[in-house]
This record gives structure tokens, sequence and C-alpha cells, in this order.
């Protein structure tokens, strides 16, 4: 059987990424019988008010939510933007958007699910 380059590294980073997510998981457990600390949370501040707030900086937003999917251990996010600047533009661009104000954060995530909106006028 033989893959393609592309192929291969797809299924190498989908390999890697099983593997972060079951030691995510196992920390997240191990963390439910000691005092929970957050990771990703240099200053006392959670990750989501953090990356909330940026968004609402840059974005000037109507809503933001930002939401831990990753059970606790700060791997996986769930945003929810809701912004005027977003009027006339495509929802790739959109999220580009918002990945660009994030970019940092992304970098130390696992996962990420945007859903981006217009506010109704």
């Amino acid at each position: 059987m033989s893959f393609s380059n592309t192929s291969l590294r797809l299924v190498q980073r989908h390999a890697r990424q099983q593997l972060a997510h079951r030691i995510c998981q196992r920390t997240t457990t191990f963390n439910l019988y000691k005092q929970h600390i957050r990771p990703f949370s240099s200053d006392g501040s959670s990750n989501e008010a953090q990356m909330s707030k940026k968004l609402r900086d840059a974005l000037d937003t109507d809503a933001v939510t930002v939401t831990d999917t990753s059970g606790g251990c700060g791997s996986m996010y769930k945003l929810e933007v809701s912004s005027e600047k977003f009027r006339g533009i495509s929802m790739v661009k959109q999220h580009r958007m918002v990945q660009d104000v994030i970019r940092r954060e992304i970098g130390e995530m696992h996962g990420l699910t945007i859903s981006t909106k217009v506010p109704k006028a």
C-alpha cells in the first residue's frame, strides 16, 4: 500500500492530534483529584477571558462567546463572534479576521471551532 506525501502527512497529523487529545483527557481526569490549574493562564485570568477581550477590542464586536470544549484542559475552544465589521465579507474572510486576532493562542490549541455572524440591522 502506497501513500502520496500529502496523504502520509494527513495520516501523521491525525495521529498526533489523537495522541494530544488522549493526553489532554488523562490530564483532565488527573486534575479532578487535585486543585485544577488552567494551562495557558500565567496571570490568573482565564484564557477564555483573554481571547474574548482581544476579539472585542480588535473587531468591535456586539457579542463574543469563548467556550472551552476540551473538558477544562484548555486545548479546544468554540468561538462565537458577532460584529458589524463582518457585513459584506465572506465567511472565510470573517474567520481569517478572527484567526489573525488570536493567532498566538491558536498555536497553543489542539482544536478550534469558529462561528461568525453579522448582527441584524
